[in-house]
């Protein structure tokens, strides 16, 4: 996923947004580890005019505690029980009498112009 530039503002040169020039974070001004900060205009101007956030941004990298595999396992287990155990409650709840139904089954006979019928009993 890339970060794209909406919009620039050119500090410095034209003047009103605080002490760009020298790079000093002023008042409502994030540090580069945010989302969004300012570049000082004579930082963009010394890097060739290139607007690319990689060259700006500074990443901070975390370190992720996860647990042992064994505890993960172990909460698998434990889930694998419990849906085991609401799958049984549901098989239950299903369960129902088995109910023998007839009905009558119509074939018609073109040779003979008839219809008959047979009854069939579905269980």
């Amino acid at each position: 996923m890339g970060c794209w530039i909406t919009s620039i503002e050119i500090a410095g040169e034209t003047g009103g947004l605080g002490d760009l020039e020298t790079g000093g974070l002023g008042e409502g001004e994030n540090a580069r580890t945010e989302q969004s900060f300012v570049v000082p205009f004579a930082e963009i101007k010394a890097n060739g005019w290139d607007l690319s956030i990689n060259r700006y941004k500074e990443v901070e990298h975390r370190e992720v505690a996860y647990d042992s595999p064994t505890s993960i396992l172990k909460d698998i287990r434990q889930l694998d029980a419990e849906r085991a155990e609401a799958l049984k409650k549901l098989e239950e709840l299903l369960k129902c009498k088995p109910v023998n139904i007839t009905i009558p089954i119509f074939r018609y006979d073109s040779r003979r112009c008839r219809t008959t019928y047979n009854f069939a009993t579905l269980s």
